[in-house]
């Protein structure tokens, strides 16, 4: 009997494995059809709304091939708008920026620095953030939380923005019984989804989870028969859509979780994702609504960023606006020039990651890399700033140096937030190489004081050799896995090379 028993559990596995194995093909699938659509269509997306940004977001977050130039062209078309513009893309309307922050982060573009206009500064000012109500603050954090931009210090303070005053709006506008809408009494369920996942990142914080769940069941209880959501009268594709990432952006399974799992009048059950594929055109995209006979632009780019969040959810990667897996490639205007390849890497361990992240700035625009170079205090300042995408602000400056020296403004951010210091005889010694516990201490910092055990050092035979001031630090690291001992040990004195530096910044960037 209890052979039996095994069996047939053993079989319900099998089962079980297969419909997730044809879930996950048929999601791919849908991708791979749905960005072929978009890059044949939209050949060469522009600044805006339609045929733009949300486009290039979703096929650069897809992870399908796009043709040569398609992502580089996009951006050299953006530089001409905004050099055009002077970097003022709107008066009013804060979400243009908020829109560009987020397409920009996606193809790896430094949104800081685009024609030499800082694209992210004009959402530190609170007063024109919310000019368009709701949708403001929360594009604008969610935008922010791509890359975990910082927000610029402006006068007057009382116009200063900050993540908590953003949060603090969105959560004043929850309606009763949970939800949100633009205007009126009832929640909407496309700004219901679009709030949810501005706040998915904030959700340890007890006020916010409250109002996560709320809105959670919110959505569940707007849902129609069908599995989709109507808005403004009529059952649209687009709705479906935005639930869709809002849940995968909760680690909610949108095509499975009971509460997103509907009954029609004739019992056949529709989950969200069956929703939203009812909306498919005949000759590829999707449409607005189910009378329309072709794809309708918005309703594409909707759906594809829903498809290409669940593809996300599925693979167990970052969700869609969470952009931490992404290197951010040149234009930063920190640090030197940008370097777009290097001669010396062929056989080196770290060669592709050098190569994605342009090496963090470190070689300083050089043709050649020197993987196995002890990295200097300076170049790791500079590895820090960019590889952690560390928000500009006013910083300490050093004796030894200059202002003109290449390295000398990442060295001020990287002060700044306290994640390295100085000698304590008012210089800095830019030039001397750090060892591996001075850099897991700069590291560390940088993961807002996370907690120490410093029982996980005990298995390392030269324990002793790491210094009072270092342990802490050195055991948030290896607590985290974030680094491994060598045959010798941890060696912390040894000199850190570049390849490790740029290997430890990148793990550290996705941690945090």
């Amino acid at each position: 009997m209890k052979r039996k028993i095994t069996g047939l559990l053993a079989l319900s596995l099998i089962f079980s494995l297969t419909g997730q194995v044809f879930a996950s093909s048929r999601v791919n699938k849908e991708v791979a059809e749905t960005a072929q659509f978009l890059y044949q269509t939209v050949d060469q997306p522009n600044f805006g709304t339609i045929a733009g940004e949300w486009t290039v977001l979703s096929l650069a977050r897809s992870g399908e091939k796009l043709p040569d130039g398609y992502l580089d062209n996009y951006y050299k078309r953006v530089e001409a708008h905004v050099q055009a513009k002077n970097g003022d893309l709107s008066k009013n309307k804060f979400t243009e920026y908020s829109r560009i922050i987020c397409a920009l982060t996606a193809i790896g573009k430094d949104p800081r620095n685009v024609a030499g206009h800082d694209l992210v500064k004009p959402l530190s000012n609170f007063n024109s953030v919310i000019k368009q109500g709701l949708n403001g603050p929360i594009w604008a954090l969610i935008a922010l939380d791509t890359k975990g931009y910082d927000l610029s210090p402006i006068e007057p303070a009382q116009e200063q923005n900050s993540r908590d005053r953003m949060i603090g709006e969105i959560l004043r506008r929850e309606v009763k019984g949970g939800g949100w809408n633009l205007m009126g009494d009832k929640a909407d369920p496309d700004m219901t989804a679009m709030a949810l996942y501005a706040l998915a990142p904030y959700k340890g914080q007890a006020r916010v989870k409250g109002a996560i769940d709320r809105g959670v069941q919110a959505l569940s209880d707007m849902q129609l028969p069908t599995g989709g959501y109507t808005t403004m009268g009529n059952e649209n594709s687009e709705s479906s859509a935005q639930a869709i990432i809002a849940l995968t952006s909760l680690g909610i399974d949108p095509a499975k979780d009971y509460r997103f799992v509907k009954s029609d009048a004739s019992g056949q059950k529709h989950s969200l994702v069956d929703a939203l594929l009812s909306y498919k055109a005949p000759g590829g995209g999707f449409k607005h609504i189910h009378t329309e006979s072709q794809a309708n632009g918005m309703g594409t780019d909707q759906a594809m960023e829903a498809l290409v969040a669940l593809k996300r959810f599925e693979e167990g990667k970052t969700p869609l606006f969470n952009m931490k897996d992404v290197a951010l490639q040149g234009g930063q205007g920190r640090g030197g020039k940008s370097q777009e390849a290097f001669t010396d890497l062929e056989g080196n361990w770290a060669k592709d990651l050098i190569l994605q992240s342009k090496g963090y700035g470190i070689a300083n625009g050089s043709g050649t890399f020197q993987p196995g170079k002890a990295i200097t205090r300076g170049e790791f300042a500079v590895g820090l700033v960019q590889g952690l995408n560390l928000g500009q602000r006013p910083g300490k400056a050093f004796k030894d140096v200059k202002d003109t020296d290449w390295y000398a403004a990442d060295i001020k951010i990287a002060t700044a937030h306290e994640i390295i210091f100085g000698r304590g005889d008012g210089n800095f010694d830019p030039k001397a190489t750090i060892t591996r516990q001075e850099a897991f201490s700069m590291l560390a910092r940088s993961l807002n004081k996370e907690k120490a055990d410093l029982a996980v050092l005990d298995q390392f035979k030269d324990k002793k050799d790491i210094a009072s001031w270092a342990q802490e630090a050195c055991s948030v690291m290896v607590g985290k896995n974030l680094v491994k001992g060598r045959p010798e040990g941890l060696a912390p004195k040894a000199e850190i090379s570049r390849a490790e530096a740029v290997q430890l910044i990148h793990q550290v960037a996705g941690a945090k």
